[in-house]
């Protein structure tokens, strides 16, 4: 089996953080119509540092959609997107030729039998399927994508007021669409972005302090009051902070 291991770059500020991406592959041998394509990859943390989240492309390979479902002992149910940019390029391509059975994933690595301290285990799933990711170079790549993610998570913490906001929407009937609130980057700063209810509603667009700075979009023409006509095509990291889960 041959083995191929290109290093791209050195430690590098991604997400405000410096994180050294490893495109780290070991190529399969398979043939194509044997290969193993997988829908997302399952990443869970015990221990210290508890997180669980699970991570899939969307329509293109440069767009990733990480769910996390547990944080630091606690349920949750936190939605990023991860766009590719060139920091993040090798982690991307190595996690997308994963799931399509380009490496291979079963190698020697062996969790630690210690009663305390953290522990890491990435697996690959497709629907009901689920195989650990065993080779530990490709792992040692993998677990930067966990470093992004609690950068994500970091930039993200909701402000008292977005809290104070979601108990509000609770405590009414269920929007029409359902009440939700997105975190974006506009202009170079956090902004929280509440959609437009039925009918002919402006939609809000706070900044980090909770003061409405426009209306995107909604009203009877559909495009806000022309305050920001620019925030559909200039905003980006999206996260989605809370959706009404309730049902009309």
């Amino acid at each position: 089996m041959k083995f191929i291991m290109s290093i791209i770059g050195k430690a590098v500020a991604c997400l405000y953080i410096s994180v050294i991406i490893i495109s780290c592959t070991e190529k399969s041998t398979q043939s194509n119509d044997q290969k193993k394509v997988y829908s997302q990859m399952l990443f869970e943390r015990q221990g210290g540092g508890n997180i669980i989240f699970t991570a899939l492309f969307l329509s293109s390979h440069d767009s990733l959609h990480v769910n996390v479902s547990r944080k630091e002992f606690r349920d949750t149910n936190i939605q990023i997107i991860l766009i590719r940019n060139s920091h993040c390029s090798g982690l991307f391509d190595t996690l997308f030729a994963m799931l399509h059975g380009d490496i291979t994933i079963d190698g020697d690595f062996r969790q630690s039998a210690l009663p305390s301290g953290t522990w890491a285990n990435l697996y690959l799933t497709n629907g009901n399927e689920i195989k650990e990711i065993r080779n530990i170079q490709l792992r040692s790549t993998l677990l930067n994508l966990e470093i992004l993610v609690h950068a994500r998570l970091s930039a993200s913490e909701i402000p008292a007021w977005i809290s104070e906001m979601i108990e509000t929407f609770k405590s009414q009937p269920v929007g029409n669409p359902p009440q939700s609130i997105w975190q974006y980057e506009y202009h170079g700063q956090i902004v929280y972005y509440v959609p437009p209810q039925c009918c002919d509603q402006f939609s809000v667009l706070y900044d980090a302090s909770g003061n409405a700075i426009c209306a995107p979009d909604g009203g009877i023409s559909g495009t806000g009051d022309g305050h920001c006509p620019d925030f559909c095509q200039e905003r980006t990291n999206e996260v989605l902070i809370w959706r009404d889960s309730r049902s009309r």
